[in-house]
């Protein structure tokens, strides 16, 4: 359903989805209207090493599930992600217990180099090109051991964690927001 109103200012008919029109009414989803939303924002803003910590240790402990648990070899790529996505949750963790406020300095460039691994390992992944990084004596770049929803493989979910601590840093920094 679309509708349609007149601007004044510009003196042009508009024409809003009904889901666009109501957010657009309605001040859903805007932080600054929203009482909710407000203390949701000042809550991830405070709380910004705690959520990167969880983040981080998922990560960490999910990958260690698939190669201990489930018996899936990692591939050259994976482990070269491992290695900038292990120390975050001891980065963090001791940031947290020493109160040390500057442990941006420290995770942004481990999780920016991972991150570009991992957006590199991704294509690799998915189209099965051949790799420089990969050995075609150990397990191969292109095995996918997941495909959940059609595009969460393993490379994806070190883009997704990566990138939220990524985030999360950048947010509780005040000099880089």
């Amino acid at each position: 359903m679309v509708v349609g109103h007149w601007n004044t200012s510009t003196g042009r008919a508009s024409s809003l989805s009904s889901s666009n029109f109501l957010i657009e009414k309605t001040g859903l989803f805007d932080y600054r209207n929203s009482e909710y939303l407000s203390k949701l924002k000042e809550l991830v803003e405070s709380r910004y090493r705690e959520l990167a910590f969880f983040v981080s240790f998922s990560a960490t402990s999910g990958s260690l599930y698939f190669s201990e648990i489930l018996g899936w070899t990692p591939c050259k790529l994976c482990w070269l992600q491992r290695i900038f996505i292990y120390p975050l949750p001891v980065l963090l963790l001791t940031s947290l217990v020493l109160d040390k406020r500057d442990v941006q300095d420290y995770v942004l460039p481990l999780s920016l180099i991972g991150l570009a691994i991992a957006i590199y390992h991704y294509p690799v992944q998915l189209t099965a090109m051949t790799s420089s990084g990969c050995s075609a004596v150990a397990t191969s770049c292109d095995m996918t051991y997941t495909r959940m929803y059609g595009y969460i493989t393993v490379p994806m979910m070190a883009i997704t964690s990566l990138s939220t601590v990524i985030y999360l840093m950048l947010l509780g920094d005040d000099d880089l927001m």
